[in-house]
């Protein structure tokens, strides 16, 4: 049977800054690819209104490393509600194009991005944040990104730098000889010399902190942008708004340079880890790297709850913690560590998964005193096993 190939969605270290978690090693670097068209649609579109908050929706796929690949970003809907600091799509206009996009061409909801023009207003705020949280819970989405557009001048603008060390801004290597093109409705504000894409992914769009990413642009029109431009049945999808691309700021992602060999290692343990796992367990795995530690999350449908296992990210990735966790019907959480530890050879994913199953029926844990029922998320518990480490 295949089985689906499960990689990181961040980096080895991350660190709480400001609503966002942000990278700060090369450890499995997250990033989104999409076209050039579709950069240049999202930021023709926060032109075009201005001070006023726009935005729309990305569809796409993902690709075998969980990485997504936006092939659409859409306008607001007619209904939207677009004000100074405000942004929500029209439900319905969603809805229409997510069945259109779905059940002709198989794409999928990927995310959502939106304008904070000059509100300054860097990253994500807390309710753009909850906003995904409640998109995933009622669609049982585990993975989505999402997209910050904001206003800069050429104070503050750096287009032309590549990728260095101390300045992750840049702009398209096209900045000189890049010319929009006649096919596409050019959106143009003397007021605005720069946009700058901030690109974030939720490897846990449930409750997990975003990480900002960086993203890897592919020259041209989105070959589904170039389908729908032919034929769409909702009008709105065939206009194609742009900004020059020249005047697009973004950190870009360079695969030939940022796989390094110790990064392959830990890619190739994972995955023969996750052959480990059932199939139906797979399926709602995710993999975490926080400050020197990979934390794993695995499902446990019979006990309504999710297994949360802490393991050193240097071989032979030894394990540090274990706790079960569950939110309802009443908050639980109990740490299993000092009965796993007592199990010599956990070495596998798979032994650890059904070894916590036994010490919590042989040691009946959730009725003893060591259950902990003290409010909390499971973002915290994560947290908590990361400072106890």
């Amino acid at each position: 049977m295949e089985r689906d190939v499960l990689h990181s969605e961040n980096g080895s270290q991350i660190k709480r800054s400001g609503h966002c978690v942000v990278e700060s090693a090369n450890c499995f670097r997250p990033y989104i690819t999409t076209w050039k068209s579709e950069l240049e649609h999202m930021a023709g579109i926060a032109a075009q209104k201005g001070r006023i908050e726009t935005g729309g929706d990305l569809f796409g796929l993902m690709s075998h490393g969980d990485k997504p690949v936006i092939m659409f970003s859409t306008p607001p809907g007619p209904n939207a509600i677009q004000e100074s600091a405000h942004f929500r799509q029209d439900p319905d206009f969603l809805r229409q194009v997510s069945h259109l996009l779905g059940d002709e061409y198989g794409i999928q909801y990927l995310g959502n991005y939106h304008s904070h023009h000059w509100l300054n207003i860097q990253g994500l705020s807390m309710g753009d944040i909850a906003s995904v949280h409640s998109i995933a819970k009622r669609n049982r989405y585990t993975r989505l990104s999402q997209i910050v557009i904001t206003f800069q001048n050429r104070n503050h603008a750096h287009p032309g730098h590549e990728n260095q060390q101390d300045n992750k801004e840049i702009a398209s290597k096209d900045f000189i000889k890049n010319k929009t093109t006649s096919i596409s409705h050019l959106t143009s504000n003397s007021h605005i010399e720069f946009l700058k894409i901030h690109s974030y992914l939720y490897s846990d769009a449930k409750c997990g902190y975003p990480v900002e990413c960086a993203i890897r642009v592919l020259p041209g029109l989105s070959p589904l942008r170039e389908t729908l431009q032919r034929n769409c049945k909702i009008t709105q999808l065939i206009r194609h708004h742009v900004f020059p691309i020249e005047r697009i700021l973004y950190h870009a992602f360079h695969p030939a340079t940022e796989t390094p060999r110790n990064i392959l290692e830990l890619n190739h343990w994972l995955n023969s880890q996750s052959f480990s796992l059932p199939q139906e367990i797979l399926k709602e795995t995710t993999f975490q790297f926080r400050e020197g530690l990979i934390l794993v999350s695995l499902p446990m449908t019979a006990r309504e709850g999710i297994l949360l296992i802490a393991l050193e990210n240097q071989p032979p990735h030894k394990m540090k913690s274990v706790v079960f966790f569950r939110e309802r019907p009443s908050k639980v959480s109990i740490d299993l560590t000092r009965y796993m530890q007592k199990v010599p050879s956990l070495s596998q994913l798979s032994d650890i998964y059904r070894t916590a199953f036994s010490v919590m029926d042989q040691n009946n844990l959730i009725n003893r005193n060591e259950c902990s029922t003290e409010e909390g998320s499971v973002c915290q518990c994560r947290n908590n096993m990361i400072h106890q480490k």
